[in-house]
């Protein structure tokens, strides 16, 4: 996840969408700084990077962050059930 936030969203949603229309999977993990990512530009790479992947993996921190639910089950139903999202799996993960 430390990309995403390090280089223009711009190049971060291209290089998705790339892998994207040449048939690979986006695996997403939002890593220990996605607390910083909650607001303006920084959270709609989140959500841009969040919503291209095919695969989104937290650890319960994270998804709390993310989604703002304690349950783990229901952060990752909160996840796929994004408007638009191409998000197929959501795992959250112990440490």
């Amino acid at each position: 996840g430390f990309v995403f936030d390090e280089l223009p969203l711009e190049v971060v949603r291209g290089a998705c969408t790339e892998a994207i229309r040449h048939g690979a999977a986006v695996f997403f993990d939002p890593g220990p700084r996605c607390f910083t990512m909650l607001e303006g530009p920084r959270r709609a790479a989140l959500d841009a990077v969040l919503d291209l992947s095919a695969v989104v993996l937290m650890t319960e921190e994270e998804a709390v962050t993310i989604t703002g639910l304690a349950d783990a089950e229901l952060a990752a139903l909160a996840v796929l059930a994004r408007s638009g999202t191409h998000t197929q799996w959501a795992c959250v993960k112990l440490g």
